[in-house]
């Protein structure tokens, strides 16, 4: 690999549906203003990137979200080169055909691979919708740095402790990790109404069975560190998951299951870097106020400007 930073990878093409249910029709989290000047999470992201060592930012979006995104996206060239590359229904093998009726994204195991034409240096993936902390951009930086020339050296992802990092407004999903005493993933369990009532943890597998945390427990908020190498495993993975779901009009390519899948097989590792800081977001619309109070401490405390980027509306294309 050549000397390029690395890149910061922003997964914005989830439909937000929970957000959006209580925020009102068309309401996107990734889109939401949380800063004092309107700043979305993703903007903050961007700017610790910068900060941090990364050389670009490259964001997956929906080609119907282009032009209700563009211009926030065109905002951050103020500090890093930015682009985007669309996650196409139509971007699968040759012999798969998506159905007609689809409109659900694949998945994010697949929106990695809609990158793949665009990146040949190691890359940071992360949500649109959370806030990681500087600190977790450090260390992305610093394993992605460490890696850069090493044959299979281990992919990474930045892990979150469960307490403090859920929402008081309704029950949240979490992919909690077991991880062996050396510190590398043995497995994520998705896990969904995570919530916290009375002092006592609880979450639902998938099966309906229930499971109480201490809160201590590590979970993955999806911020990984990832070299090319990642993209034939995916790739791999997702001729499978095609073979049974080619004609869903719902069933996704989801990360933290392809991740499950090339742990099982051997075929890479993937170490926990924790985090020294929560990170935070919104999953319901109510979350908002508490993570606008979050933002305004930080800047309180000096870790960042009151305005990170001139304010969208004076970048707007004229009507």
């Amino acid at each position: 690999m050549t000397d390029v930073p690395p890149t910061l990878v922003v997964l914005a093409a989830g439909l937000s549906s929970r957000y959006g249910a209580g925020a009102g029709a068309g309401a996107s989290k990734q889109l939401d203003g949380m800063g004092p000047s309107d700043e979305t999470l993703m903007d903050y992201s961007v700017y610790d990137a910068h900060r941090y060592g990364f050389g670009k930012a490259l964001f997956v979006i929906r080609a119907e979200d282009e032009a209700e995104i563009q211009h926030r996206i065109d905002r951050l060239r103020k500090l890093m080169p930015v682009d985007y590359v669309h996650q196409r229904l139509d971007d699968l093998p040759s012999e798969f055909e998506a159905s007609p009726s689809r409109i659900k994204p694949w998945g994010t195991a697949h929106a990695v691979l809609s990158t793949e034409r665009r990146i040949n240096e190691p890359f940071l993936l992360i949500n649109a919708d959370d806030f990681y902390g500087a600190s977790s951009f450090a260390l992305a930086h610093s394993h992605l740095s460490a890696v850069r020339d090493t044959p299979n050296a281990p992919f990474a992802f930045v892990g979150f402790t469960l307490s403090g990092n859920l929402s008081v407004h309704g029950g949240v999903s979490r992919g909690v990790c077991r991880c062996d005493s050396e510190g590398y993933l043995q497995e994520i369990a998705e896990m969904t109404n995570v919530r916290e009532q009375g002092g006592i943890i609880t979450g639902s597998y998938a099966s309906g069975a229930t499971r109480t945390f201490t809160g201590n427990e590590i979970f993955s908020a999806n911020m990984w560190a990832f070299t090319p190498a990642i993209f034939p495993l995916l790739r791999s993975r997702f001729i499978d998951f095609l073979n049974d779901h080619t004609a869903s009009t719902s069933a996704e390519f989801l990360l933290p299951e392809a991740v499950n899948q090339i742990i099982a097989k051997g075929l890479a590792r993937f170490k926990v870097l924790p985090a020294r800081e929560p990170c935070f977001g919104v999953t319901y619309s109510k979350d908002k106020r508490a993570v606008q109070r979050r933002i305004r401490d930080l800047i309180d405390n000096g870790e960042y400007p009151a305005s990170l980027l001139p304010p969208p509306s004076s970048l707007l294309p004229p009507n």
